[in-house]
């Protein structure tokens, strides 16, 4: 091993960096200060510190954290059995998480994905909960968001924590053909009228039979979630549970 041309290496990369740097300085997403040129995450080092991952106790259906028991109370209070097995979810919806998925979403950089993807990823893996699935399918957005926004949020995060081949995405088999209001604008009655009927699958025989993992950014109240998994079990999926990136508490 040739170590002085292995430091070599390291030094010019690092150099090079540095040089970016200063002509494109790097921003935390949350808190606006600078972020050291070796460190290439989107916040810096004290708002990635302040990130929470969901552990402990959760309720067993949505995946909202919870001091004790099994189910949080509305799960408790369900009258019908959820189409979505269960929700899980990698992080909180903290204040430095807000902070990525607004600037990934609503400020036009798609290429955030890859870092909240490989954040989904790192905790999907670990989960033996997901074990016997092994499709993705993104959640949908309405043509109209689609335009404006440019990009599907959710297909670019499926697309990412495929990329190890453990997953295969199921692509186009769904689409979203109520062009709904933003849920978080919403009471908690108004969503579920706002999104009932929202989907529908264009191509059954790409779901049928299946365990499909939905993948989002945010879980709120769960509605979404469960209003396709309702559609992919009327056309026949096996089994559905969910996955997003962040947990509203």
């Amino acid at each position: 091993m040739n170590i002085k041309k292995i430091t070599n290496k390291v030094f010019h990369s690092n150099f090079l960096k540095f040089f970016i740097n200063i002509l494109f300085p790097r921003i935390c997403l949350h808190c606006k200060n600078d972020i050291h040129h070796l460190n290439e995450n989107i916040l810096c080092l004290a708002c990635l510190r302040q990130l929470k991952q969901i552990s402990g106790f959760f309720c067993a259906k949505c995946g909202k954290p919870i001091d004790s028991e099994m189910h949080c109370y509305p799960c408790k209070k369900l009258k019908i059995k959820p189409k979505c097995s269960f929700i899980r979810s990698a992080f909180i919806f903290n204040e430095p998480m807000r902070s990525a998925i607004h600037e990934y979403k609503y400020n036009c950089k798609p290429y955030l994905s890859k870092t909240l993807g490989l954040w989904m990823r790192e905790t999907l893996k670990t989960n033996s909960e997901f074990k016997d699935f092994s499709f993705l399918l993104p959640v949908p957005l309405a043509r109209k968001k689609l335009a404006q926004r440019g990009f599907n949020q959710s297909d670019l995060l499926a697309d990412i924590i495929a990329e190890k081949k453990d997953f295969e995405v199921i692509k186009d088999a769904v689409i979203r053909v109520k062009n709904t209001k933003p849920q978080a604008t919403l009471n908690k009655e108004a969503r579920k009228t706002n999104i009932s009927g929202a989907f529908s699958a264009l191509k059954p025989k790409l779901i049928k039979g299946k365990n499909i993992i939905l993948i989002d950014d945010v879980a709120t109240t769960g509605n979404t979630l469960e209003e396709l998994a309702k559609t992919l079990k009327k056309a026949g999926a096996r089994k559905v549970a969910a996955f997003t990136l962040a947990r509203e508490v």
